[in-house]
């Protein structure tokens, strides 16, 4: 199920708010504890793949896992500049991976790490 998102913030009419690195610090650490059947590398692609929808930027496979995890972090900054939507791929991008039987953190997890950061 997609996250549920008020109008004015998936669809903002001005600037939004950015996140700031020691939060996208946090979120890509989470990421790289992902793990499940399908593999580090197709799991560091799902999150891109979401990223990159997020900053608008091409999406293309990395060639190997080091590739996608820096390609990954790359395309978590560029999303984080957009902190509302930034935060909908990453669940959405949690949401697909636990479909495909990924051990995943929970909701609560994410709302900590926002919590913490004086962000919820």
């Amino acid at each position: 199920m997609p996250l549920q998102m008020l109008s004015e913030l998936r669809f903002s009419m001005g600037t939004t708010e950015s996140l700031n690195s020691n939060t996208v610090d946090d979120f890509v650490s989470l990421i790289r504890k992902v793990s499940g059947p399908i593999g580090q590398h197709q799991i560091m692609e799902i999150f891109k793949r979401h990223f990159c929808k997020v900053s608008n930027d091409y999406y293309a496979p990395s060639s190997s896992l080091d590739w996608a995890e820096s390609d990954m972090s790359t395309q978590a900054y560029n999303a984080a500049k957009d902190a509302p939507n930034f935060i909908a791929a990453m669940y959405e991008a949690l949401e697909e991976l636990k479909h495909k039987n990924a051990n995943v953190p929970t909701v609560q997890y994410i709302n900590q790490i926002l919590k913490n950061k004086g962000l919820s």
